[in-house]
């Protein structure tokens, strides 16, 4: 990510200039954030798997024998993202000058979550749930054709909740089946933090909109391990949709998705 004294950032890490916010953002040290934030995260995560099993188990009796299914999944990710775009920042005697800029993000997590699917055909079903994704970038590449333009690159870190509602095809009802996905994840906009050094770290906020939808594909096989219990495993495709106006553009995240399934 890309730092200008400011705490709101665009997808390629750059940022509106608010010259005040620098003064309130002190920074803390990595390890109190670090609990901090993951005593939020583990708080809102079990309020909303209680919420969601409840509404899934109440649910039940409206459902036929054998097409209500319930999962737990988990995929290690890689994120991508390399976009050019023109910015206007404020050179180093506060004049507003448009700056050029090229960047390349990687960045590495895991996702985990629980799920809900349901069989409204023998080889059709519609699933959703929440995730929890977590993400942490690697030191940025950046190319900047602007002189005097002041800016910062280090690695960020954090976790948003996701929305996954996908339509699943199952091509086969033997044992062993191949398994597609498609749909769209509804990711909800989160704080993350940026390193900036001697172990303290920035709250930034990316992103333009508090709900991105971010479309999904997923190609792997189903296998049938007893009559309750099956196990999915797909590599999946996320792409993230630009929020705002580049010259060049890409942004995308692969996991090798794998879910248990209980069937009721």
């Amino acid at each position: 990510m890309l730092l200008n004294q400011t705490r709101r950032y665009n997808q390629a890490g750059c940022l509106s200039v608010n010259p005040k916010s620098r003064s309130r953002a002190s920074p803390r040290p990595v390890h109190y954030r670090s609990v901090l934030y993951a005593g939020r995260i583990m708080k809102a995560t079990i309020g909303i798997v209680i919420t969601f099993v409840s509404v899934l188990l109440s649910a039940h009796g409206g459902f036929a024998q054998g097409k209500l299914s319930l999962s737990i999944s988990g995929a290690p990710t890689y994120n991508y993202l390399k976009a050019e775009q023109t910015l206007l920042l404020p050179s180093n005697n506060g004049a507003t000058i448009p700056v050029d800029f090229s960047s390349r993000i990687t960045g590495r997590g895991y996702t985990i979550g629980l799920m809900g699917r349901y069989s409204f055909r023998p080889k059709w079903s519609v699933s959703t749930g929440t995730w929890i994704s977590y993400n942490r970038t690697d030191v940025p590449s950046v190319e900047i054709n602007t002189p005097g333009a002041n800016l910062t690159v280090g690695q960020t870190r954090g976790h948003n909740i996701q929305v996954p509602v996908l339509v699943n095809f199952q091509s086969s009802t033997r044992r062993l089946s191949p398994y597609f996905s498609a749909g769209a994840l509804l990711s909800f906009r989160s704080a993350n933090y940026l390193n900036v050094g001697n172990d303290q770290e920035i709250r930034i906020i990316t992103g333009k909109h508090a709900v991105t939808v971010v479309p999904t594909i997923g190609v792997g096989a189903i296998y049938r391990m007893s009559n309750h219990l099956s196990l999915a495993v797909q590599p999946t495709f996320n792409y993230y949709l630009p929020q705002g106006t580049y010259s060049s553009y890409f942004s995308g995240r692969a996991s090798l998705q794998t879910q248990l399934f209980y069937t009721f």
